[in-house]
């Protein structure tokens, strides 16, 4: 979903729009729910509890949104945690909940790692229960890019020779239009996870070989965006091949024409 707030400051921080008082009324009554459920069972080993996406930017639509949980845990992670707040979802406010896992242990560790994902929790998460990890803020730039994508980079050869190994088509698709949007506005100095941006600049930078990537981008959109016309229905192989094979490349050459940049910058 599209965050108007969601750039870069005027340090070249990356700010959104997520605040504990952009949660919409509505919501409100799930996600204390949600926390009551999570943080009241001492078995689940939950160190804190954060929210993010839609919900955490006041920009939900209702039935269409999903509430989008992260737990940090202490020790190994409880595998049911989605399981245990299934059952609270009111299909007339989202599609699921979702439960994302973090362990503490990696989350505060001094290393790239740790640094990418307190930059997450600082800019995209509202924190709800528990104790806060320290905050962390992150410049916008490639290295932010390849922390935020993890491991899809190395796999974009295999994506755009269309073997998938067994990944949801649908988590795919989005990844690969985030990274997208993440690789195309830090070439032009800003910032965006938004999918929709990732169509609109390819849009913008079409070439004469670049048309039918385009297409691929916007089929995807259309398929796995709440804003897309075919919401909910499966993505093509065909698109999620033509757009991992423009990216593959296109990172490829950015990568070699710029090389690595420092990571994160620390801030209260």
């Amino acid at each position: 979903m599209h965050d108007p707030e969601e750039g870069l400051d005027a340090d070249g921080l990356v700010v959104t729009g997520a605040r504990a008082d952009r949660i919409p009324a509505a919501y409100r009554p799930l996600v204390e729910a949600c926390v009551d459920r999570l943080m009241g069972d001492p078995s689940l080993r939950v160190s804190s509890l954060y929210l993010y996406g839609s919900v955490a930017t006041g920009r939900a639509v209702p039935g269409r949104s999903d509430l989008d949980l992260i737990v940090v845990h202490e020790g190994a992670p409880t595998p049911s945690l989605t399981d245990v707040v299934r059952p609270l979802a009111d299909d007339r406010l989202v599609r699921e909940i979702g439960v994302s896992t973090m362990s503490r242990e990696v989350v505060v560790a001094d290393d790239e790692r740790g640094r990418i994902e307190r930059c997450f929790l600082t800019a995209y998460a509202v924190h709800l229960a528990g104790e806060a990890v320290p905050p962390t803020r992150c410049r916008g730039d490639r290295a932010l890019v390849r922390g935020f994508a993890g491991d899809l980079l190395e796999r974009l050869p295999r994506l755009a020779a269309g073997r998938l190994d067994g990944a949801d088509p649908t988590v795919v698709a989005r990844r690969l239009l985030m990274t997208t949007a993440m690789h195309l506005t830090v070439e032009r100095g800003e910032w965006s996870t938004d999918r929709a941006r990732a169509v609109e600049l390819l849009r913008l930078e079409s070439t004469e070989s670049a048309p039918s990537v385009v297409k691929a981008a916007a089929t995807l959109f259309d398929c796995v965006d709440s804003r897309g016309r075919r919401f909910g229905a499966t993505p093509s192989q065909t698109a999620l091949v033509e757009l991992a094979g423009w990216l593959a490349e296109s990172w490829r050459e950015a990568e070699g024409a710029t090389g690595s940049s420092p990571l994160c910058a620390y801030g209260g």
